[in-house]
């Protein structure tokens, strides 16, 4: 099989495509946007390789008319201009329509000469990342231009095998979207099953309880320092960046970009330690239970280990250890993630140039806790369902890593298809 090369500007030229920047702020003002219209893209949307709709730009038909040439169609790559230059998306039926907005830039080819998807996942691979990332200019934020991305090279064979490589590699990140999708529901339930029982106090039995001052009888208001065996402070503790302490492999070493919205994120970004300085840097090695929290900016987030892991801790994160004679740790981390407790953090945070929470001002954060006997009740429910949530992610992970591994070969046609 011939494979051929060129660059995205030799494919533009060759094929008609474009590669175009969103209007500018000139064309495009903060009062143009409306609560409904036509979704604008904007860089925050891009998340994941995929468009989030939350809090996204929407403009009017007349503006949609005035910036045709920036309206989107299926098959479209679109990128952020500025800042994180390591994701881009697709667009699908869903957007197209939509507007490339201020601060993205696309990319357009014929579908018949360049599959999408298959031009989608040559520029996924980290050597080209790495290359739009190292052409990039800014000293304080990376910038993204039309002629940057003109100069990456693009390897490709016919249209029928590049549809193939990109089927392989999409059944994957269909399995992957699946499970995500999985674990959004158990996540969901374990928000509901906690806010009808400790919230709205609608929990079984509640007809038999007294409740005083909002309190049900049995249970009790205690401050988080009360409620919990330890809580271990890695806030402004990391191994030096430039100094050697990390390795090639070896324990990956979690920072406060590993953890939003009580998940692990952006695993495959992260720095690793080796045992000698795992075994210098922990205080106490991480077990099932325990919940770190982020300190700083965005404060409060957490994650829940459901199972005994082996990570490293690093910068801006509490590691905080329920008293399980007092309060279920599965339980104190639902109570941690409430709307009521968070506002309580948020609360108690301070400082100058970055705000954050100190331990002495969280320990001080009041917590209610349920008698033991209901918060068993929940906790064997919520902790079978953070199980089955750790086994979805076992699978993403995995499904991911096998992914990772065969983009490279499919793309250097290594593997035949």
């Amino acid at each position: 099989m011939t494979w051929k090369t060129a660059t995205l500007g030799q494919l533009v030229e060759e094929c008609g495509g474009a590669i175009q920047t969103g209007p500018f702020g000139a064309q495009l003002h903060q009062n143009d946007y409306r609560e409904d219209g036509t979704p604008a893209i904007m860089p925050q949307n891009i998340v994941g390789d995929r468009i989030v709709t939350d809090s996204i730009a929407r403009v009017d038909e007349a503006m949609v008319s005035k910036l045709s040439r920036h309206v989107l169609k299926v098959g479209d790559i679109i990128y952020p201009r500025r800042g994180d230059l390591d994701k881009r998306a697709l667009i699908g039926e869903q957007e197209a329509g939509w507007l490339c907005g201020t601060g993205c830039i696309k990319i357009s080819l014929p579908d018949d000469f360049i599959a999408p998807g298959y031009l989608f996942y040559h520029l996924k691979q980290p050597q080209v990342v790495r290359d739009i990332e190292n052409n990039a200019v800014g000293a304080t934020m990376l910038n993204l231009s039309a002629a940057i991305l003109k100069q990456i090279k693009i390897q490709y064979p016919d249209i029928t095998t590049q549809q193939r490589i990109a089927d392989i590699l999409s059944n994957y990140d269909r399995l992957i979207d699946n499970n995500t999708r999985r674990i959004a529901l158990l996540e969901e339930s374990i928000h509901r099953l906690y806010k009808e029982w400790f919230v709205y106090l609608r929990f079984p039995g509640c007809d038999r309880v007294k409740v005083f001052d909002g309190v049900p009888e049995g249970w009790d208001i205690k401050n988080l320092g009360d409620v919990v065996l330890e809580i271990i402070d890695y806030r402004g503790k990391t191994p030096k960046k430039l100094g050697g302490d990390w390795s090639e492999s070896g324990i990956i070493a979690l920072s406060a970009l590993n953890i939003k919205q009580g998940r692990l994120i952006n695993l495959e970004k992260s720095k690793f330690v080796d045992e000698n300085l795992y075994q210098k840097w922990m205080k106490s090695e991480l077990r099932q239970g325990d919940i770190p929290m982020i300190s700083e900016a965005p404060l409060g987030e957490l994650y829940y280990f459901a199972e005994t892991k082996k990570f490293c801790l690093s910068q801006r994160l509490y590691s905080i250890r329920a008293n399980p004679e007092i309060i279920r740790p599965a339980i104190l981390f639902c109570t941690l993630n409430s709307h009521m407790v968070q506002g309580e953090i948020h609360a108690r945070q301070s400082g100058t140039t970055v705000l954050g929470i100190r331990q002495a001002d969280l320990r001080n954060v009041p917590i209610v806790i349920p008698s033991l006997e209901l918060q068993d009740r929940a906790a064997e429910i919520v902790d079978r369902l953070f199980q089955q949530k750790e086994c979805l992610q076992e699978m993403i992970n995995r499904l991911r890593e096998a992914r990772n591994l065969l983009l490279p070969r499919l793309m250097n046609g290594s593997i035949a298809v």
